[in-house]
């Protein structure tokens, strides 16, 4: 095995990449097969040498041999004069040679045919006394035979199956090789299977090739991607604190601010130009504070630390009650408020507190930014599994309110309704703005 890090990785031989491994292997599959095709191939070759040479192995063999040429010329019906019919038996019989004698003479070679009229017919069978001869009884005579029987069928199909085993050998041994290579594959596809559902497992690092460099790699990105989460996670945890401290150091004054602010309005004539410098800080100092209020919410809102308990509640109760409680304040100013409703029995589960903040929020940038002159439509209804409520109010015209606007509480109740697997959606219209609240529910 490598050693660790890039150092291991700089340091690899280059005659152990996988080209070389696979090289030097099919290298020593050839050698090993080549070697024992011939050893196998020899002793082979001589066991069936060994058997042919045995006499009695012989004898069965020629017997067997005259016995099928006894059948065929009994059949055939032939005599000694058409003793070369025999030449059809003889070509069927590619393992065997054969000699015809008559009186001790040769009369029928099967390599060269019938003797009468060549050298041939001079040879006499006593003139090898070692041959085996055989008698063949023909229609009209009685000859004697001799059978010269061997088996290159087989030699060839051992030598076949020699060869077939050498080729299964090879690709055994090439198998056998590269066996490690893939079960080592195997196992970084497991480990980065394991990585998609917890970053803290560990990937196998073995050998010293391309695949460990490639395993080196991935886990190069696996501490990587952890120590960017782990980095993003402390400089997240900085900002919540920071934000948190900022929000108390700063909304301490501030309160103290707007108090201070109070007592002095109090000591002050209305109709005097001091009063209404008061009174701008006064509204300024409060604007700041809803601010710091709906920034700090926003950061805890994006905060994945943050707990949420959610509650079975009755859609048709706690969607009224909250309309009416923030609609109560518009209509004591003389805003008009028209209402589409539907029957919405149905539940859903919410963060009671969030819920509120979201309204409160909506209610906040309307009384903000809205024409409180103009109309206000609230409309909800149920379509298919979501509760829809649409509030409608028409914008101010003065260019100040917008440009001041910094839409930190409509982001606020963006990430409330997702919190809620819900959508919060905005849209304008002829300066009429709409917002769009999706609930999923539960029917009762």
């Amino acid at each position: 095995m490598c050693g660790e890090g890039d150092i291991a990785l700089k340091r690899m031989n280059k005659f152990r990449t996988l080209k070389m491994e696979l090289f030097l292997l099919c290298a020593v599959a050839f050698i090993i097969c080549l070697f024992f095709h011939a050893i196998t191939s020899t002793v082979a070759s001589e066991l069936i040498d060994s058997y042919f040479s045995d006499r009695q192995n012989i004898e069965a063999i020629e017997k067997r041999n005259l016995k099928s040429l006894q059948k065929y010329v009994t059949d055939k019906e032939v005599t000694l004069k058409e003793i070369e019919q025999i030449k059809s038996w003889s070509l069927h019989q590619e393992n065997v040679l054969l000699k015809v004698y008559f009186n001790g003479y040769l009369i029928y070679d099967s390599i060269y045919g019938m003797t009468e009229n060549s050298d041939l017919a001079l040879e006499n069978e006593n003139d090898y006394p070692k041959l085996n001869l055989y008698n063949l009884t023909l229609k009209d005579a009685k000859v004697n035979v001799n059978l010269l029987c061997f088996d290159y069928t087989l030699q060839n199909n051992v030598s076949t199956v020699i060869s077939i085993i050498t080729i299964l050998l090879f690709f055994f041994i090439i198998i056998a090789g590269v066996r490690k290579k893939i079960k080592y594959l195997v196992q970084l596809y497991n480990d980065l299977n394991g990585l998609s559902n917890n970053l803290n497992h560990e990937v196998h690092i073995e050998g010293c090739d391309e695949i460990t460099q490639v395993a080196y790699g991935i886990d190069s990105l696996r501490k990587s991607v952890i120590e960017k989460i782990e980095n993003e996670k402390r400089a997240y945890d900085a900002n919540m604190q920071l934000i948190t401290t900022l929000s108390h150091d700063i909304k301490t004054p501030l309160t103290s601010i707007i108090a201070f602010i109070e007592l002095a309005k109090g000591q002050v004539q209305k109709d005097d130009t001091t009063y209404n410098y008061l009174n701008t800080a006064y509204e300024k100092s409060f604007h700041l504070n809803n601010l710091i209020n709906e920034l700090f919410s926003h950061f805890l809102l994006h905060s994945n630390s943050y707990e949420i308990k959610f509650e079975k509640v009755d859609a048709n109760i706690l969607v009224s009650q909250i309309l009416e409680e923030n609609l109560y304040e518009l209509e004591s100013k003389g805003t008009i408020i028209k209402k589409e409703i539907s029957d919405i029995s149905s539940y859903i589960y919410v963060n009671i507190t969030l819920f509120h903040r979201l309204f409160n929020n909506i209610f906040s940038n309307i009384n903000k930014y809205a024409d409180l002159k103009k109309p206000i439509l609230i409309k909800y209804y149920l379509i298919d599994n979501d509760l829809i409520i649409i509030i409608k109010n028409t914008k101010k015209k003065e260019k100040s309110f917008k440009q001041s606007s910094t839409k930190i509480g409509l982001n606020n109740c963006k990430a409330i309704m997702k919190k809620h697997n819900g959508q919060f959606i905005t849209h304008e219209d002829n300066n009429i703005f709409i917002i769009e609240l999706h609930f999923p529910i539960h029917k009762k």
